[in-house]
């Protein structure tokens, strides 16, 4: 009886829920269908408090996630965990299932809401001009947000850094590099804040 497993998720006891799978494995003797339900469950149960402990819910997914939930939901040895993934994806995406477990090609899925980083990527822009680039190039960015701790990287082709240059803390900016003793070649460029990229792009130099 899988149950009380179920109430705690949820209540949002997650490792509480699989700490009580574990030990059903270890108390009874399962079956291999029994235990690969048991692992799905576990699973689905593992994904839903990953995506709780990021400070999210199961209808705030973005499409990676939505198909991981569809990997379980069509999985025919997932049981319960199936059903679960399939109700959850039915109700919050319009991903619809038969009994038989196929998805009903007449249901057209939700667009998935944005993640807060997704909106961000969008949000955040640059660009490179001229591009080819000779003698100079411009690197004109626009942030969502101002962080202190901002950079511009710039990289050759075989990935070594051959700048790294802080900007600020500004929302929009430009930032002019002299590429008279930079090869010809491609290059790419990568706007940094805090640590974590939020906008790229790549531009030629052409001596």
């Amino acid at each position: 009886n899988y149950s009380p497993a179920a109430a705690m998720t949820d209540r949002g006891m997650y490792n509480d829920a699989m700490t009580l799978l574990d030990s059903m494995q270890l108390s009874y003797k399962l079956s291999t269908e029994q235990s690969d339900e048991m692992n799905e469950l576990k699973t689905l149960y593992g994904f839903i408090k990953s995506v709780s402990d990021n400070g999210r819910s199961i209808d705030n997914l973005n499409s990676a996630e939505i198909s991981e939930i569809q990997d379980i939901a069509e999985d025919a040895t997932a049981g319960r965990a199936a059903v679960k993934a399939q109700n959850a994806l039915c109700f919050h995406y319009n991903i619809c299932y038969d009994t038989n477990g196929s998805p009903k090609s007449n249901a057209a899925p939700r667009k998935p809401k944005a993640t807060y980083d997704e909106l961000v990527a969008k949000l955040n822009t640059s660009s490179a001009f001229p591009n080819p680039a000779d003698p100079y190039i411009t690197i004109s960015f626009n942030f969502l947000q101002a962080h202190e701790q901002s950079a511009l990287l710039v990289y050759d082709n075989l990935g070594r850094k051959l700048l790294s240059r802080q900007i600020g803390k500004v929302y929009e900016g430009q930032e002019l590099i002299d590429t008279r003793k930079l090869p010809n070649g491609i290059y790419f460029y990568h706007l940094v804040q805090n640590g974590k990229n939020v906008s790229e792009g790549k531009f030629i130099i052409t001596h």
